[in-house]
C-alpha cells in the first residue's frame, strides 16, 4: 500500500511538472480565437452565389464538433510546447533566464518528454475523427503539426520566427473553421475569408508581443549566434516593428465585419475592438528600450485579457445578432407576453424581431389559426398597408339614420 502510494504521487508530481513544463495555463493566448472562430462558423450564412433571403442556413451545432476544437487545441499545443523544450534544452541552460526550466534543471528527463510529445500528438491526430465526415481535419493534421513542431528550429537560420510563431497560432482560427465547415470548403473555397482575417490578426499579434518578449535575450542570442528581430534591429527597432504588428492587428480586427458582411458582427465587437486598441496602447507603454523589466506584465496579463475579452464581447455580438438566436429570444419572450396580457403593440414589435427578414423583406401569407390558444395575431405587412375601414356611425347616429328611412319609405326599413 505504501508503494501504491508512493508511485501515487510521483505521477501527480510529474504531470505537475509537464503542465508547468508547456505553460498550460498559456493555452488562453490561442484557444479563445479557435472558439471564436467557431462561433462565428456556426452563426454565419454559407457563402453562395444566391440571394442573401434564400442564402443557405449555417451548419448545425454539435456537441462532439466543440469536445473536437477542445481536445485538438490542447493536445496540438501541448505536443509543440514539449517539442520546443526538448530542442532547445541545451540553449536553455546556457541562458541565465531559462536555465532553471525542468528540463536543464533536470526535473523531467528527456525520455519523460519525448513520451508526452507523442502521446500529446496522438491525441491530436485521434481528435479530428470527431470531425466526422468531414475529412479535411484528419488529412490535414499531419502537415499542420508538422508546421507546429517546425517552429522550435526557426531561430537557428531566420529572424522571422516570430512571424513562423504567429503563423502557428493562426492555424487556430483557420482549423475550427475549416472542421466545421470543410464541406463548403470544398465546393467554395472563398468561404474561409472571415477565418483568414481573423486568422491574419491573430498572426501580427502574436508576432508583436513575442518580439516584445524576445528583447529580454537579445544580448543572449547575438551571444549564441541566434536570430531574432531584437537581434537584427536592435531593440528600439524591435519596439517600433512590434507596434506596426499591432497596428495591423487592429486594422484586420475592424475589417472584419466591413469586408464580410455575412457575419454577424455589431457594435458590441467594435466597442471590444476599440478596448484591445487601449490595452495594446498600455502594453507598449509599459516597454521601453531602456526599462524591459515590466515585459512579463506586458506578455502575460495584458495578452490574456485580451484574447479572452474579445472572445467574450464577440460571442455575445455574435449570439444576439444572429437570426436563429434572436428568433429564439424573440418568440420565448413573445409567448411569455401574451400570457401575461401585453398589448398588441408589444407582442407585434417581438414578433418583428423573431422575423426580421419576413417583416422587411418578403410577403407574409395570412394563416388562419385559432386565436383561443395562440392569443393575438401579430400584424402582417398586408394589414399595415391596407387603407382603413370605413367609419362606423355611432349607435344613436344609426338610429336616427333608420328612422329617417323609415319616414320615407311607407313599408319601412326593409
Amino acid at each position: 500500500m505504501p508503494f501504491a502510494n508512493c508511485g501515487y504521487q510521483n505521477m501527480l508530481r510529474t504531470t505537475r511538472h509537464l503542465l508547468e513544463m508547456i505553460r498550460f495555463s498559456h493555452t488562453l493566448f490561442a484557444l479563445p480565437f479557435a472558439l471564436l472562430a467557431a462561433l462565428m462558423a456556426w452563426t454565419t450564412p454559407l457563402t453562395t452565389h444566391q440571394s442573401p433571403l434564400t442564402r443557405p442556413a449555417p451548419p448545425p451545432f454539435r456537441w462532439q464538433d466543440l469536445v473536437g476544437i477542445l481536445l485538438c487545441m490542447v493536445a496540438a499545443r501541448s505536443a509543440a510546447m514539449a517539442f520546443n523544450r526538448l530542442a532547445d534544452r541545451r540553449i536553455d541552460a546556457e541562458n541565465p533566464r531559462t536555465k532553471m526550466r525542468h528540463l536543464p534543471a533536470g526535473t523531467l528527463s528527456a525520455g519523460s518528454v519525448i513520451l508526452f510529445t507523442l502521446l500529446s500528438s496522438v491525441a491530436f491526430i485521434a481528435g479530428t475523427l470527431l470531425f466526422l465526415p468531414n475529412r479535411l481535419p484528419l488529412h490535414l493534421a499531419v502537415p499542420v503539426l508538422l508546421f507546429l513542431l517546425g517552429y522550435s528550429y526557426t531561430k537557428r537560420f531566420t529572424a522571422l520566427a516570430h512571424f513562423w510563431l504567429g503563423c502557428a497560432l493562426m492555424l487556430a482560427p483557420v482549423s475550427a473553421w475549416i472542421a466545421l465547415r470543410g464541406q463548403v470548403l470544398m465546393t467554395n473555397p472563398a468561404d474561409i475569408q472571415p477565418a483568414l482575417i481573423l486568422g491574419g490578426a491573430v498572426l501580427a499579434w502574436v508576432a508583436g508581443f513575442d518580439i516584445i518578449y524576445a528583447c529580454q535575450d537579445a544580448d543572449f542570442d547575438r551571444r549564441a549566434r541566434l536570430r531574432s528581430v531584437p537581434v537584427l534591429l536592435g531593440i528600439p527597432g524591435a519596439l517600433r516593428l512590434a507596434a506596426v504588428c499591432h497596428l495591423v492587428t487592429l486594422g484586420l480586427l475592424a475589417a472584419l465585419p466591413l469586408v464580410c458582411p455575412q457575419v454577424p458582427l455589431g457594435w458590441i465587437y467594435g466597442s471590444g475592438v476599440g478596448v484591445v486598441a487601449a490595452l495594446l496602447t498600455y502594453e507598449h507603454l509599459l516597454v521601453r528600450p531602456s526599462d524591459l523589466t515590466r515585459v512579463n506584465i506586458a506578455f502575460f496579463n495584458i495578452n490574456a485579457i485580451i484574447s479572452i475579452g474579445l472572445f467574450v464581447v464577440g460571442a455575445v455580438d455574435l449570439l444576439t445578432q444572429n437570426e436563429t438566436w434572436g428568433r429564439v429570444l424573440s418568440l420565448a419572450g413573445t409567448a411569455a407576453c401574451s400570457d401575461s396580457g401585453c398589448s398588441s403593440s408589444q407582442v407585434s414589435s417581438l414578433w418583428a424581431a423573431a422575423h426580421p427578414l419576413r417583416s422587411r423583406h418578403l410577403p407574409a401569407r395570412r394563416i388562419h389559426r385559432p386565436r383561443a390558444s395562440l392569443g393575438p395575431r401579430p400584424p402582417t405587412s398586408r394589414q399595415w398597408n391596407r387603407p382603413p375601414p370605413p367609419r362606423r356611425l355611432p349607435f344613436k347616429a344609426r338610429r336616427r339614420s333608420r328612422n329617417r328611412r323609415s319616414a320615407i319609405s311607407p313599408r319601412g326599413w326593409s
